[in-house]
């Protein structure tokens, strides 16, 4: 994981009454609250599926009993609120793990070119931290996928002349406030899928790439 941002989005309630003190606020009440946490990261085949699910929202289907497997991930459209798993963050912040339950994600960018790693960028919604006790890091022991090592396909179709691109998935995360007589939104909610601002640079050496 790379530059790792933790944010909390506290909603400050300006008291504007005036009374006894000329002012134009007379205090501030708090709000409701959820946090933010996003990072970038390099791909790596055993963790990279959860970040796929939490995006698109369907089981992950496995094929295949040893490396190299097949993660078969579908976008989740048959239930009542076709909402992704949430999960749960965790955030060092030098001092304390600070955990962020009920995280679903907003957006998922996936990046790739011939001459570099495949990496990606991605930020969750969830709700407001809690100071738990220091956990033990487990990180991967595999390498990081090459993009070179990777072939992307459309309708089916490879496209072998793909030189480099980006894949911005938007889900739109919302936290939604509801009075519930507690500070925590009602819920963190995924909308429909986008993929605005998506690119694709290919070879081009005959017109039949615009088949693509």
């Amino acid at each position: 994981m790379k530059s790792p941002v933790w944010k909390p989005n506290l909603m400050m309630l300006d008291d504007d009454g005036l009374r006894g003190s000329m002012v134009d606020v007379y205090d501030q009440i708090a709000g409701q609250r959820y946090d933010e946490l996003s990072f970038d990261c390099d791909v790596y085949a055993d963790s990279f599926p959860a970040l796929v699910r939490g995006c698109l929202g369907s089981t992950d289907t496995v094929t295949g009993t040893t490396a190299p497997y097949t993660h078969t991930i579908g976008l989740l459209n048959n239930t009542a609120s076709s909402q992704p798993p949430s999960y749960t963050g965790n955030y060092f912040d030098g001092a304390d793990i600070n955990q962020l339950p009920a995280a679903q994600l907003g957006n998922l960018v996936i990046k790739f070119n011939a001459a570099g790693l495949l990496t990606c960028t991605t930020n969750y919604i969830s709700n407001p931290s809690t100071v738990i006790t220091t956990t033990t890091n487990t990180p991967t022991t595999l390498e990081a996928i090459a993009s070179w090592n990777c072939v992307v396909s459309l309708g089916g179709s490879p496209i072998t002349k793909l030189v480099e691109g980006e894949l911005d998935l938007k889900r739109g995360t919302k936290a939604i406030g509801a009075m519930t007589g507690t500070q925590t939104m009602y819920q963190n909610w995924s909308g429909p899928l986008s993929t605005k601002g998506s690119k694709l640079v290919v070879i081009m050496e005959s017109d039949a790439e615009l088949t693509y």
